[in-house]
């Protein structure tokens, strides 16, 4: 499973869900994707053969199969492969995507506060954020339609507003019998190294939501 968006809308999140079950493991944040489409490139070429997309996906596979022992589903939650999902569906046309959705101003202020290990030089830009949540969001409505595989788009508001059906819908989309273990996210013992790795030892909140309201002012004028 694929867990794709912008960045800072509740990727982490909904990984840490769906790993709290106990047929699944989140794998985090994974490169593979990205190295693939360097080597082959992002869209469709000559070098998109047969053999070589089989050999990246038997590549990626064996990259994740040491911590795959009795899992059923693994997760990739790498938000910038939103960019790669064509890619994705030729090396497994099996895949399952979530695509994470969230308030703009939510995000690009998250991702304003938040000095990330990965070089996202938008971020410390409000219209250059705008600009990437506005395009992010455009891709997606275009993936949405044309892209095969099977997929849901999730929003972290409605999540918070409705924990219990919000995380049943994600377990039933992954094919699972539901475990009450993912509405206590929270106490899953898993590595976390994403910037999300505080809220995701916490039972969820209400005030995440509306925290960009206190700031609304220096986002007026902007364009999402």
């Amino acid at each position: 499973m694929f867990v794709v968006g912008t960045p800072r809308a509740g990727s982490t999140l909904f990984e840490q869900i769906a790993a709290s079950h106990s047929k699944v493991i989140g794998s985090r944040e994974r490169q593979d994707i990205g190295e693939t489409a360097k080597k082959l490139g992002g869209i469709p070429s000559s070098a998109w053969t047969t053999e070589a997309i089989s050999v990246a996906a038997e590549t990626y596979l064996a990259a994740l199969s040491g911590n795959a022992t009795g899992a059923l589903r693994m997760i990739d939650k790498m938000p910038d492969n939103i960019f790669r999902l064509g890619l994705i569906a030729t090396m497994f046309p099996n895949a399952r995507v979530i695509f994470c959705s969230r308030d703009s101003r939510a995000i690009a202020l998250s991702c304003f506060f938040q000095y990330f290990a990965q070089p996202y030089g938008f971020g410390t830009d409000f219209p250059d954020t705008a600009f990437r949540i506005r395009e992010t969001d455009r891709l997606r409505a275009h993936w949405e339609l044309v892209q095969p595989l099977r997929h849901i788009t999730i929003s972290y508001e409605e999540l918070v507003a409705n924990p219990e059906g919000k995380s049943w819908r994600l377990i039933e989309f992954l094919g699972l019998e539901w475990e009450a273990s993912c509405l206590e996210f929270y106490k899953t013992k898993r590595p976390v190294r994403t910037a999300s790795f505080t809220q995701v030892r916490t039972p969820l909140y209400q005030d995440a939501v509306d925290h960009w309201r206190h700031y609304e002012r220096f986002l007026l004028g902007l364009e999402f």
